[in-house]
């Protein structure tokens, strides 16, 4: 009797044990979301973001298992006229609300994000939060800033696309996950993969678009004077929003993106082209893999497609100084918003003009005419050594490229001289021009031309 009872309890046991061994043997799922964004005319960059923590979060990630970096310098800004909230939609829930403080204010840098992701022990051992992944987990990451060719924006310092890539590499190496799932929304955001991620290091990446691309803003605020959401961020969250995730794949989410990309404003069509790199064998798992398995409502922030605005992620400030302008009677008002206006649009002028006497200057050391150096946009080459060169040396003795946005979109340029340079001992040379130039004719000084 005795020896009936205990094979019957082992096997009571054992089944109740295999979902926790089917569980550890499953992995986990972790998750790092990252706001770039800095400023109130950025608003979209840190509500995205904000976005998906709620929606990752409900959908069933752990707490323990979300890391979040953002500026936070939005929810108690004095532009804020619904003090302590953020919303991503007109009308839209807080989505504020219980967001991690994991990485605020100068700790949100390209050295912090990497580190978290590569689960950095120093980190770690002051008590930070980072993504403690290992062979037989999950990974998704959710970055939204400025972009330009082969980097991304952080409030300091920026993220070059050949220091990412060779991170995912040496991490499939030291087997920190058993695939990673990567969402980069950022002008010019696939040269952060094209040509640098492989095929075969179990990554899939999905930019807002291609490696020469703008990607888009959207939803004016009349209220809050600012925009309210990134384009593609507000286009996967409705779609994860929308659907069950045990049932949709990622290539279905991706397909659905690149669908809702096109939209008419002013009489006119643009296209940003989402773009997806990597394993795209990836892309027939489910969402629920990378975003958490539970269905949840959809949320107050859906953005409906046929009644928003839109605007570059560049050109924002323009376009929030033409509408303060527009949107007062008072004369004091609208000339603070007209003086706005010139100052940015003479900072803007400012930067072309030195670029193009710099660039004019050095084009005999190029295959290329002077305007074609400015206004092309040529593919990242694999090597990035030269580029990287003349961008640090931008940044560096010309523009800072953390506070003069403007400056930090024209980057592409130096990417076409290194295409274009007729022999490699010139590269040297152009660079050290390039600082003699800015040290000569550029007011270093200058901030805030975006």
């Amino acid at each position: 009797m005795k020896l009936v009872l205990c094979l019957a309890l082992s096997v009571v046991l054992a089944v109740n044990a295999s979902p926790v061994f089917e569980q550890e043997a499953q992995g986990q799922t972790w998750v790092l979301l990252c706001s770039g964004g800095i400023g109130w005319s950025n608003y979209a960059i840190s509500a995205n973001v904000y976005h998906a923590y709620q929606t990752v979060k409900k959908q069933g990630i752990p707490e323990k298992n979300i890391v979040v970096m953002h500026y936070d310098d939005l929810a108690l800004n004095k532009a804020n006229p619904t003090q302590g909230k953020i919303v991503n939609a007109l009308d839209g829930e807080d989505v504020y609300a219980g967001v991690p403080k994991d990485y605020v204010g100068a700790d949100v840098t390209p050295k912090n994000f990497l580190a978290i992701l590569r689960g950095d022990p120093t980190l770690k051992a002051q008590g930070k939060k980072v993504i403690e992944s290992g062979p037989n987990d999950k990974v998704f990451v959710y970055f939204m800033d400025h972009g330009s060719v082969g980097s991304v924006l952080f409030p300091k310092g920026y993220l070059y696309a050949d220091e990412l890539n060779t991170q995912l590499k040496q991490m499939n190496t030291d087997k920190k996950f058993a695939q990673l799932v990567f969402y980069l929304e950022a002008c010019d955001s696939g040269s952060m993969f094209e040509k640098h991620l492989p095929t075969d290091i179990n990554v899939y990446a999905i930019t807002s678009s291609k490696y020469n691309e703008l990607s888009w803003m959207c939803t004016h605020d009349t209220v809050r004077k600012t925009y309210l959401g990134g384009f593609f961020g507000v286009t996967w969250l409705n779609d994860s929003e929308a659907n069950d995730p045990q049932i949709e794949i990622l290539d279905k989410q991706y397909a659905y993106i690149v669908e809702h990309n096109n939209f008419t404003m002013d009489k006119e069509t643009h296209t940003q082209h989402s773009q997806h790199y990597g394993d795209l064998s990836i892309a027939h798992q489910h969402v629920s893999e990378f975003l958490g398995p539970k269905k949840v409502p959809a949320a107050f922030n859906q953005v409906h497609h046929d009644n928003v605005e839109y605007v570059n992620i560049r050109d924002v400030p323009i376009k929030l100084a033409e509408k303060n302008i527009a949107s007062t009677d008072d004369l004091y008002e609208k000339q603070i918003y007209v003086d706005e206006l010139a100052r940015l649009l003479k900072g803007r002028e400012y930067v072309d003009t030195h670029l193009y006497e710099y660039v004019n200057s050095i084009q005999q050391f190029t295959a290329m005419e002077t305007e074609q150096l400015l206004n092309s946009k040529l593919e990242l080459s694999e090597d990035m050594s030269c580029y990287k060169k003349f961008v640090d040396t931008f940044h560096n003795r010309c523009f800072n490229l953390n506070e003069n946005t403007y400056a930090f979109g024209k980057i592409g340029v130096f990417n076409n001289i290194c295409n274009q340079m007729v022999y490699e001992g010139a590269v040297d040379i152009a660079v050290e021009y390039l600082a003699q130039y800015c040290d000569n004719h550029v007011a270093l000084f200058q901030s805030n031309i975006e």
